[in-house]
């Protein structure tokens, strides 16, 4: 169930190095 508004809800930020909630982060 992957939204294509909801791609990067909850993933690991890799930037960051940690978890955030993105919206479209590409």
């Amino acid at each position: 169930q992957k939204h294509p508004e909801r791609l990067e809800l909850r993933k690991y930020c890799k930037w960051c190095r940690k978890h955030t909630i993105h919206r479209e982060v590409k």
